[in-house]
């Protein structure tokens, strides 16, 4: 494994899956990410902003409305199926200032890859980073696409993400992946170091979304919205659920997230 978790589940590409654990994590969740990245993020109206692994771009339509209406905004991901959600996603939400592009997000670390793509307000990855196969080099190629006086924002689950959730699987005999366990530690074990050597002002906000999930059929539902979901193992996640609803009356699962924010990149 590199310093980034390297994803072969094609799972992680599959916009209906993306969908409804982000349907889950905001209609039982006690949090508004989308609100939080904005508050946090501080994008103005004329911004260039470049997301990067925009999926199907839920997060993004909500977060960066004023970019979306007065600004642009290039969406890079390498599924070309959520791609496809985003653009069709894009009438009814008002916003025209958006362009696509489908690729692997780690020829954003080639300087000749896409010359175009560089001189961005604006550079923001949510939920996305841990999948590259060298997130150092990435990340070193995102800040060469900035504005001298541009900003990279890198949003990722925390320490104590899951936790619970975990426990349940456990429980149920399902063995989650070390390189989805070390998702949590990405943000201190990679992306802040890289931040404090490349860029002369590097903040960290935490928070956490308490995720209820208060029925069988929403827990079965979250499970099989997961990029390690196994078919094999759901009767008896399926069994331990219904423990756990009728012990405690559902799961409290607490997903912690972190947000770095990178301003004044130091030269070379």
């Amino acid at each position: 494994m590199s310093d980034g978790v390297t994803q072969d589940n094609a799972r992680s590409e599959d916009p209906t899956a993306l969908n409804a654990r982000s349907r889950l994590n905001n209609e039982c969740g006690s949090f508004d990410l989308a609100a939080w990245v904005r508050k946090q993020a501080r994008l103005e109206p004329g911004a260039r902003l470049l997301d990067v692994g925009a999926g199907t771009g839920q997060l993004l339509l909500r977060y960066a409305g004023a970019v979306l209406r007065a600004g642009s905004c290039v969406a890079v991901d390498v599924s070309a199926a959520s791609l496809r959600e985003l653009q069709a996603a894009l009438p009814a939400s008002g916003y025209s200032n958006v362009e696509t592009a489908c690729f692997d997000m780690d020829l954003l670390a080639e300087s000749q890859w896409r010359p175009e793509l560089r001189n961005f307000t604006d550079i923001l990855s949510a939920y996305a980073l841990y999948y590259s196969a060298d997130a150092n080099r990435l990340l070193a190629g995102l800040s060469g696409r900035l504005h001298p006086d541009g900003c990279l924002i890198v949003v990722a689950p925390a320490p104590g993400n899951n936790v619970e959730w975990f426990a349940l699987l456990e429980r149920a005999g399902v063995r989650v992946p070390a390189k989805v366990h070390a998702v949590s530690t990405f943000l201190d074990d990679t992306v802040l170091p890289f931040a404090r050597r490349h860029f002369a002002a590097v903040t960290a906000e935490f928070e956490t979304n308490t995720v209820r999930l208060d029925s069988v059929d929403e827990i079965d539902a979250y499970w099989r919205s997961n990029i390690y979901f196994e078919p094999s193992k759901s009767e008896a996640l399926h069994a331990c659920a219904r423990d756990l609803c009728r012990e405690q009356g559902g799961l409290v699962n607490r997903k912690r997230i972190g947000l770095v924010t990178m301003r004044g990149r130091l030269a070379p």
